[in-house]
């Protein structure tokens, strides 16, 4: 079914899907949610793997995903992450900052999050180069 039958939510709202192409073969392909809010403030993620739709409606067919954000936060966390592959990667760094204050009637929080990634060129893993000089149509 893939990420088209899946609802995404954020604290409980329906976020808007993605969508490819711009005329009549505009299709939903999904919600990409790693540009929609910092990591770092998520608190939980609650899962609905089946059976939503009698609830939700046709788009939560194979489940709905609802990210509830931190409602309270005293301090500051900070976090920072780096990722690469063990051969011919390209690494991926991350560094989080949580703030938050509390009051008797009050409370803030600032979340932000910056992500820098270099990019793979193609030439960087040449095993995973498939060729269709030679391409029958047909798998062997």
């Amino acid at each position: 079914m893939g990420t088209r039958a899946t609802m995404t939510m954020m604290d409980g709202h329906r976020v808007p899907a993605n969508v490819t192409g711009y005329s009549w073969w505009t299709r939903r392909a999904g919600t990409d949610v790693t540009n929609l809010y910092p990591g770092i403030a998520i608190g939980r993620v609650e899962t609905i793997l089946d059976g939503a739709s009698a609830l939700y409606g046709s788009e939560a067919v194979s489940g709905v995903v609802n990210m509830i954000p931190r409602k309270s936060f005293d301090g500051l966390e900070i976090n920072y992450e780096f990722q690469e592959a063990m051969e011919d990667g390209a690494p991926q760094k991350r560094l989080s900052l949580l703030a938050g204050a509390q009051g008797e009637r009050t409370s803030a929080i600032f979340a932000l999050e910056i992500r820098d990634g270099e990019r793979m060129r193609l030439t960087d893993r040449p095993e995973y180069i498939v060729s269709s000089a030679n391409w029958t149509g047909q798998y062997p």
